[in-house]
């Protein structure tokens, strides 16, 4: 076998170990909707919010933090002095489940927490509304009241949920498919960056070809 024959060989092998760039823009585009347009509008339906509240000079200042993904806020709402918190609640409406069956389903209800500035509703901007589960909107809104009423409290932090159901129990196991899909593409562009670099420090695969073990005997 010659020099070329050799040198020949060892491309081949050495682009068939190469791993093939199997992944292209439509797996992104893919993977994006399915593992992260789907999660996120689950998350936003359903959304979790952040409530936090600073007493500074006998004024309770609050701060929500309405987020996707449980961490990423999209709406934030602040007001100055609050004086009350209350509470709205509405019943979802009666559904048919399906054209002529007897049984009927309900929509899933609503409640809300309203915290209240110095004004009430009298003024745009004095009223801030969280939506809340209706599981929990009442411990919420006493968890408030008892912060309020008490001054040696300076800090309170709660989280809120506005459906358990469909923001906590259904989009957990959906969001784990926005993490796979995220680090899944990041050691795919970490090594898509990094190979051509690695390219420059990669040794032969085979340094020597072994000599043909069927060799025809030299007649001269």
């Amino acid at each position: 076998m010659t020099d070329d024959d050799r040198a020949l060989n060892r491309t081949k092998k050495s682009k068939a170990r190469r791993p093939k760039q199997r992944f292209g823009i439509f797996e992104f585009v893919l993977g994006a909707i399915c593992c992260v347009g789907l999660p996120g509008l689950m998350t936003a339906i359903a959304p979790v919010s952040w409530l936090e509240f600073n007493r500074v000079d006998h004024q309770v200042n609050a701060e929500t933090r309405t987020c996707v993904f449980f961490f990423f806020p999209y709406r934030t709402q602040q007001l100055a002095d609050v004086r009350n918190v209350s509470t709205a609640f509405r019943l979802g409406d009666e559904q048919h489940r399906r054209p002529g069956d007897k049984k009927r389903g309900r929509a899933e209800s609503e409640g809300t927490i309203r915290l209240h500035g110095p004004q009430g509703d009298a003024e745009a901007g004095q009223t801030i509304s969280v939506s809340v589960s209706p599981a929990s909107y009442k411990s919420i809104e006493a968890q408030i009241q008892k912060f309020l009423a008490d001054p040696q409290q300076h800090n309170l932090t709660l989280f809120t949920v506005a459906n358990w159901k469909f923001g906590i129990i259904f989009a957990i196991p959906v969001c784990l498919l926005t993490v796979l899909f995220v680090v899944g593409w990041t050691i795919w562009l970490g090594q898509a960056l990094l190979s051509p670099f690695l390219n420059l420090f990669s040794f032969p695969d085979d340094a020597e070809e072994p000599a043909e073990e069927n060799q025809e005997p030299d007649r001269s």
